[in-house]
């Protein structure tokens, strides 16, 4: 009697590690003052969790060293850290005068090397005085 022997594509193999993987899509684009002109379309995002907040890094592997910093303060609600080109620093916009303020993060049940990873997105319009402006869409996912 022969043994049949079961052959398993690469692919079947391979599905169990892309479901860890993060992704981020779409970008985020300041014009004027006050934090200069940028554009990031990031592709890589982290969990804030291990730095102790909850909320996600977004960054562009191309772009080192500008990233995006959504966090959800327990008494506050959405606030976000853009990078401010202009003096090096950051500057954070909560949605308040925003035309567009639509930020979520979302913990899933999926757990990676001790993390929740999260997923979400942000929407944002917003207009400075003296002309300048902040808008976008990014989504994100499994984010650990």
């Amino acid at each position: 009697m022969k043994r049949a022997i079961r052959r398993c594509p690469l692919l079947a193999l391979l599905a169990p590690l892309a479901a860890c993987a993060s992704s981020s899509e779409g970008s985020l684009r300041s014009t004027g003052a006050p934090l200069g002109d940028w554009e990031l379309s990031p592709d890589e995002c982290h969990s804030g969790e291990r730095e102790g907040f909850f909320g996600v890094d977004l960054v562009g592997s191309s772009q080192p060293g500008l990233f995006v910093r959504i966090v959800k303060d327990p008494l506050g609600g959405y606030e976000v850290a853009l990078p401010n080109v202009l003096d090096g620093g950051h500057g954070i916009i909560d949605g308040e005068g925003c035309e567009q303020f639509d930020v979520r993060v979302i913990s899933t049940d999926t757990t990676i090397n001790d993390v929740r990873a999260l997923d979400g997105h942000a929407r944002i319009v917003c207009r400075f005085p003296g002309g300048g402006a902040v808008q976008g869409s990014v989504a994100f996912d499994t984010c650990h």
